[in-house]
């Protein structure tokens, strides 16, 4: 060995999951609060975390995205994913997300219930990063 760093580089492929006219929105999932650790595996049985957490699953929803489908702030609304499966969610609505994309936090079933059954090529490692969606007022 050189005692160097490889770098391996591979040019990026297309997203494998596209929008389409049924499936128009990107669902995107990451962390929603310091508050919450994974599926609230551990901080579940934390009292205080308890009681400051949201207690339904919910989604960040773009300002202009939600004035244009009559969604107004802790709305519910169900999200049916490209996936074939569907959830209810409340809405928070907020600038902080793209048009054209919800938001969801890992920490509810409801929002991995949506990701695709798709895994890293490399690492094996399930794509709970997100899809696409369309979602309907409840």
């Amino acid at each position: 060995p050189s005692g160097k760093a490889k770098f391996i580089f591979e040019e990026p492929l297309e997203n494998p999951i596209p929008v389409t006219e049924e499936f128009p929105l990107v669902f995107n999932t990451g962390r929603g609060t310091v508050g919450q650790w994974h599926t609230q595996s551990r901080t579940k049985e934390v009292k205080f975390v308890e009681d400051v957490s949201l207690k339904k699953a919910y989604l960040y929803m773009n300002t202009r995205l939600a004035k244009e489908n009559g969604i107004q702030e802790m709305d519910m609304i169900r999200v049916f994913s490209s996936n074939g499966q569907n959830a209810e969610f409340m809405v928070k609505v907020t600038d902080n997300v793209q048009y054209g994309e919800l938001y969801a936090p890992i920490h509810y079933i409801e929002c991995n219930k949506l990701t695709p059954s798709s895994y890293d090529k490399y690492s094996r490692e399930p794509n709970y990063k997100g899809g696409t969606c369309r979602f309907e007022k409840v």
